[in-house]
């Protein structure tokens, strides 16, 4: 069988568990259960041997509720593509949408991203501000990804962008202010807005 078809196929089986089941009763609903979680389980198994990273993603996801991956810069890349990021997959299964975070290696990105996940828990407005997810007293803002095409994996994963899309953690500089306001240290935070 071709390795990607079944990769292909491991995925749309996951995405079709969120579906809601058929109204079968009796003993054809119990065997078509366990026949269908026998084959999850192959399925699973066989995505972690031909695929060993989207094997440790959906693991995380099954263990964490959520995977982090992070991109960084390559050295010989153009200027304008040598930026940090990280993203979540995983959160669309009890948000509805993921988090970015640009600029910050995934050493920092990580745990913000993380107690940035438990502190959502509904799907945010344009310009929402919260409290507690960095420290000193800074508040991030979010911001609705417009260009959700680095978020890859995310992609894979679910066949496409989350319900709610994808939402950017905005880190303000050190006076407070975002990207997008005057007098803000573009060349102290570097922040692209996807």
């Amino acid at each position: 069988m071709n390795k990607n078809l079944l990769i292909e196929a491991a995925l749309a089986s996951r995405r079709l568990r969120g579906l809601p089941a058929l109204a079968h009763t009796g003993t054809v609903r119990a065997h078509l259960a366990v026949g269908a979680a026998k084959f999850e389980e192959l399925l699973d198994a066989s995505v972690t041997a031909l695929d060993p990273v989207l094997g440790r993603v959906l693991g995380n996801i099954e263990e964490h509720g959520l995977h982090i991956t992070g991109v960084f810069p390559v050295e010989d890349a153009a200027p304008e593509d040598r930026g940090w990021f990280s993203y979540t997959t995983g959160l669309s299964e009890r948000l509805g949408f993921e988090l970015a975070l640009a600029t910050l290696p995934l050493k920092s990105a990580g745990p913000i991203l993380h107690h940035a996940a438990k502190l959502l828990t509904a799907v945010p407005s344009e310009g929402d501000r919260v409290d507690g997810i960095l420290g000193g007293g800074f508040t991030v803002r979010l911001h609705r990804c417009v260009d959700t095409g680095p978020f890859a994996m995310t992609r894979r994963v679910y066949g496409g962008d989350p319900e709610h899309g994808v939402w950017q953690i905005v880190v303000p500089d050190a006076a407070g202010r975002y990207p997008d306001e005057p007098g803000y240290n573009h060349d102290g935070l570097p922040q692209p807005l996807f």
